[in-house]
């Protein structure tokens, strides 16, 4: 509120206060790559004493509020007031107030820091200027050549480009001779937790052909390109080709074997078992015989000795 009231102050003092004490904005327009540190700088008329000098930087929104990017009272940092998104990444060189310059320094620049900033002065008068941050991210193309399958008459290719950056771009495939691909490609998008814009796209050609591919990122708003060629080597990694279930043949097979031991195995174990049971049913069949012989046994051995006496 009370930054609101100093702005409409200023605003109805403006032909005055412009007299005496005259901000400027070193740029209008800052560009700043992802991840890098910025540096935006407005200049002031020096003379006064530095002990008394207020310098606010804000971060101006689209829906009117404002944020609390830097702030210096009397000369001293004051960080009270500062957004959360700014803490430990703005900072400002008190050192450069007495050539008159106010610089603000925003590292690990992210991709919601773009927008428009305001420089705002007290000391003795005060005045304000604006500026715009503008932050890309170039996409770097990562690309891979794989051969999906191979046989005497016929073999496939599978082109991959995949990259981030921002602002959004639009996939395009083409060959050598600027043939237009990007209908047989299957490309997808998604968005970071950094805001950046990440492609994914891959494309499958006739490894035969000995021919180049390109693909591009192409961003119509800024008329800017990123281009990166694929070429299909001759001794390209053959790559067996999935199955139904989604394997490899060899893993497949591998599979099979693996199934067929487990069954013989668990068979193996489950007659064993049967004939177990059966020897152990045939003992207690057979108990009540092998008795009745050693009792027979027995009593023959008795007659006999009593023969004998």
């Amino acid at each position: 509120m009370k930054m609101i009231l100093l702005v409409v102050v200023l605003a109805f003092h403006w032909p005055v206060l412009r007299a005496l004490f005259t901000v400027e904005m070193t740029k209008t327009l800052y560009l700043a790559e992802f991840g890098n540190t910025v540096k935006m700088e407005c200049r002031f008329p020096t003379g006064g004493s530095l002990d008394s000098i207020n310098v606010y930087w804000h971060r101006m929104l689209s829906n009117g509020s404002e944020y609390d990017v830097y702030t210096l009272l009397n000369g001293n940092q004051d960080l009270q007031s500062q957004h959360p998104e700014y803490k430990g990444r703005a900072h400002m060189k008190p050192d450069l107030l007495r050539k008159g310059r106010a610089e603000l320094e925003i590292s690990n620049v992210k991709i919601s820091d773009s927008g428009s900033y305001r420089c705002l002065i007290k000391m003795g008068g005060a005045d304000y200027k604006q500026a715009t941050l503008s932050v890309k991210a170039p996409y770097r193309i990562k690309t891979h050549v794989k051969e999906l399958h191979k046989n005497a008459d016929h073999k496939d290719a599978e082109l991959s480009c995949e990259s981030e950056g921002y602002p959004p771009v639009q996939v395009l495939w083409r060959d050598g001779n600027d043939q237009d691909l990007s209908k047989k490609a299957s490309s997808k998008h998604s968005v970071t937790a950094d805001q950046l814009f990440h492609i994914s796209s891959l494309l499958i050609v006739n490894a035969s052909s000995n021919n180049t591919y390109h693909c591009i990122l192409w961003n119509e708003t800024m008329e800017e390109t990123y281009n990166a060629s694929l070429r299909i080597p001759a001794d390209i990694k053959t790559v067996d080709p999935p199955t139904a279930d989604g394997l490899s043949s060899n893993a497949y097979w591998a599979a099979v074997v693996i199934v067929l031991m487990t069954i013989v195995t668990a068979g193996v174990i489950i007659l064993m078992w049967k004939k177990k049971i059966k020897c152990s049913q045939l003992r207690a069949m057979l108990r009540p015989y092998l008795n009745e012989a050693n009792e027979v046994h027995i009593n023959e051995d008795d007659v006999m000795g009593k023969l004998n006496h």
